[in-house]
């Protein structure tokens, strides 16, 4: 089980969990991990990051995983469906779906 990265957000100052507040933001979205991952990423990271920080990456117009955002924190990826985070974007559902 990977550990929660627990960081201080200055403009809140007070202790965020990452993966809790993904699953809060789930919510706030009212859709489902996928579906937010498939059209409504852009928004899902930026509202990540205002809460985080961290850097949002997008992938180009010739990368095979074009049109997905995800946020990065301390060597972690995550997106909607990863509130644990992973080392590695290729972990990112997302970009396994794409590869099938």
């Amino acid at each position: 089980m990977k550990k929660d990265i627990v960081l201080t957000n200055k403009m809140i100052e007070k202790p965020v969990t990452i993966s809790k507040e993904i699953n809060r933001l789930i919510k706030e979205f009212n859709m489902s991990p996928s579906q937010i991952n498939n059209g409504n990423c852009v928004e899902f990271a930026d509202a990540l990051f205002e809460i985080t920080g961290g850097e949002i990456y997008s992938f180009s117009e010739d990368s095979l995983f074009f049109g997905h955002d995800f946020l990065k924190f301390n060597g972690l990826s995550y997106d909607a469906e990863t509130p644990c985070g992973v080392s590695s974007y290729k972990d990112l559902p997302f970009c396994k779906r794409i590869r099938k």
